[in-house]
This record gives structure tokens, C-alpha cells and sequence, in this order.
């Protein structure tokens, strides 16, 4: 569709600044969000706003969005104590990512995590000797990565001028390019507290992937809280654009306990089998083991500040 008009409810990309785009997904959404849609645990796969993709560069984002101020207070409202449940599935998956982070530096820095939440990166890296930094929205979150592990997490919407003038060896964005109201604004952001020479991480969803395109609207990442559907060509742009040079792309793996993959599921039997495991000890066993997975359907990509 095309919109000849301009101003606040014109569609605009924020890779190539285009107003064209077609509708992907109609909206499902009869009320306004609230912060419980922006839970990172968040199983309403589906039902969002509308979705729309830009006709010149393929970048897939919700219109209309929530006006940026709005936004950052659902951020900020946030609570979702059922993330800290598979801490020790997610730390395995950091431990793998800063594993190749020290790798290409030469052994542990100085890392800022964008989107820290209760700040299992934060943690294991500092386990391995990384001093490190955080910024987060959730004020729960912010506050539980301080209180139980003692870290130090900035409590704001990124960018935020509570880090001007700090620089790290390397700046991490896991799963959170996808939520922001500008990527461009983050990744220009995450730019500027690079070091020549620094290191980003970024983790983002693949609409491009296989698993996207046969799932269509019941792939798990099309949520409310996520704005921006990336596929590879604007995904590349947007990090030349940035400053970026694009050293290590991937497919990003998540460790998860079986009962988490299970109750992301609601359909019939697995509700019911899981109740019955739950019951008894070798049952609670089983549901309690580990397994890595990777539908191939995230970008794991490494880039340095050009």
C-alpha cells in the first residue's frame, strides 16, 4: 500500500527512511497494550498490532507503534519473575557468547549489556572476569540484578545520557534490537560507547528464516513487544549505516529446561501430560533437564565499530 501523505501516522522505515509498505499481518489487537504484553515470557505468539514490511528494503515493523513515551513507561512498569526460572539455561547461553567475545578481544573487558534484565550476562561475565555495566528499563529487573547479584545496572530506556563519555571494549544486544522504538537510534548509541576497535554483539530474530516463513503469524517471535522483523539485507544495511563492519554472523541457540519449551506450547495434550509429570518425582526430573536448541531462527552477528 501506499501512503502519499506525511506526518506522525505515516509509515516510516528505520533502515531506509521509505513510506511504502504492504500489510503482512492485520492486527489482532482489540485493546491497548500493557506492560504484562511486554513480558519477555510472553506466550501470546500472534496477536499484535499490524505488521507491515517496507517495499523497498524488506524491514518488517508494527504500525501504528506506541508513541516512544509510552513505550519506555511499560518498560519501566515491567514485572516478569518467571524469566528468573531458566536463569541457569540462559546463563549456559551467555557463557557461549562471551566465549566468542573473548575470543576475538583477547580475554575479558569492559562490556556493556543493553537490555540486562535481571542481569544473567552481567553476572557470568563477571564470573570470567569482565568488569561490566548494564542498562535496563524494568525497574523490577534493574532492581533485582542489584539487590541479588550486586551489579551495576542503569535503570533507563537506551540510549540514555546517564552513560555519556563511558567507552567498553564491548557493547552486547540480546534479543533487543527487536523491542526498541528507533534500532538506528540504539545501534548509532551502542556505536558511540564503542572503543575503536570495540566489539558488538547483537541477537536478534531472522523473519526470514525457514521456521518464520513456514510458521507465518504462529512463529514464536511475533509478539506485541516485538516492533521490528528483521531479514538479512536490512539487518546489514542498518549495521554499515551505524559504523559497524560485520566481522562473525551466526544462528543463536538458547538452553531452555523441557518444561519451559513444553508450556510454550498450549495445545492440547501437552497441558495435561506436563500436569502429570509435574506429579511425581521421576516426572519433575525430566521436565527439569537442559537442552540446547536452535531452530536457525535467530542472528548471532559479531561487528566492530568501523
Amino acid at each position: 500500500m501506499s501512503h502519499g501523505r506525511r506526518g506522525p501516522e505515516v509509515p516510516t522505515c528505520d533502515v531506509c527512511g521509505g513510506h511504502d509498505c504492504r500489510v503482512l499481518y492485520p492486527s489482532r489487537l482489540d485493546r491497548e497494550v500493557e506492560a504484562a504484553d511486554f513480558r519477555i515470557t510472553d506466550k501470546a505468539y500472534g496477536t499484535t498490532g499490524t505488521i507491515v514490511v517496507c517495499s523497498n528494503c524488506g524491514l518488517g515493523y508494527a504500525f501504528p507503534r506506541p508513541p516512544r513515551e509510552r513505550l519506555e513507561t511499560l518498560y519501566a512498569e515491567l514485572v516478569d519473575p518467571a524469566y528468573c526460572v531458566e536463569a541457569d539455561g540462559r546463563a549456559a547461553s551467555c557463557r557461549r557468547v562471551l566465549g566468542r567475545l573473548e575470543a576475538r578481544l583477547g580475554g575479558p573487558g569492559t562490556l556493556l549489556d543493553v537490555g540486562a534484565a535481571t542481569g544473567i550476562l552481567l553476572r557470568v561475565a563477571r564470573e570470567r572476569g569482565w568488569q561490566v555495566t548494564g542498562v535496563e528499563p524494568s525497574a523490577w529487573a534493574a532492581r533485582h540484578a542489584a539487590a541479588q547479584h550486586g551489579l551495576e545496572v542503569v535503570c533507563a530506556p537506551f540510549p540514555t545520557p546517564l552513560l555519556a563519555g563511558r567507552v567498553f571494549d564491548a557493547v552486547s544486544m540480546l534479543d533487543v534490537l527487536e523491542h526498541v522504538d528507533s534500532p538506528r537510534r540504539a545501534l548509532e548509541a551502542a556505536h558511540e560507547r564503542l572503543r575503536p576497535g570495540g566489539l558488538l554483539c547483537l541477537v536478534t530474530p531472522d523473519a526470514g528464516s525457514l521456521v518464520a516463513r513456514l510458521l507465518g503469524r504462529r512463529w514464536w517471535h511475533v509478539r506485541v513487544a516485538h516492533l521490528y522483523y528483521f531479514r538479512r539485507a536490512p539487518l546489514w544495511r542498518l549495521l554499515a549505516d551505524t559504523g559497524f563492519r560485520l566481522l562473525e554472523r551466526r544462528r543463536y541457540g538458547w538452553t531452555f529446561s523441557l518444561e519451559y519449551l513444553a508450556t510454550r506450547l498450549d495445545v492440547s495434550p501437552v497441558p495435561a501430560i506436563v500436569r502429570r509429570l509435574r506429579a511425581s518425582a521421576p516426572g519433575r526430573w525430566l521436565l527439569g533437564r537442559r537442552l540446547r536448541v536452535n531452530f536457525g531462527d535467530s542472528f548471532e552477528v559479531y561487528a566492530t565499530r568501523a
